[in-house]
């Protein structure tokens, strides 16, 4: 049985999952590029498509699409690439590790 690792759920988000703390992904230090991580983040397809509006949970932005995009066993919402792109935290260390073969 595959148990499915969340992460990117934060507080303040319109989703089930949602209590991650941001203030622990600003504290995360990859070790990978983050223009390659984020062109392969970007890369994937959504797994599925949330019948609602997502918004940044700081400015209230509307994004683009809300939906959870599943990589392997790694799940996380659509919306953390957008705070992935624009605020200065990181991707859990475990992700990191399943995909640096990826990406190199």
């Amino acid at each position: 049985m595959i148990y499915l690792k969340y992460f990117g759920f934060f507080k303040g988000m319109q989703y089930g999952k949602s209590n991650d703390d941001f203030e622990t992904y600003k504290k995360i230090e990859n070790k990978l590029n983050k223009p390659k991580i984020l062109k392969y983040i970007k890369s994937l397809p959504i797994a599925a498509v949330a019948p609602m509006t997502a918004n940044d949970i700081f400015t209230g932005q509307s994004l683009e699409q809300a939906g959870i995009i599943e990589d392997g066993e790694f799940t996380f919402p659509t919306d953390f690439i957008h705070y992935y792109e624009n605020y200065d935290i990181g991707i859990p260390l475990e992700y990191e590790e399943y995909i640096k073969e990826k990406i190199v």
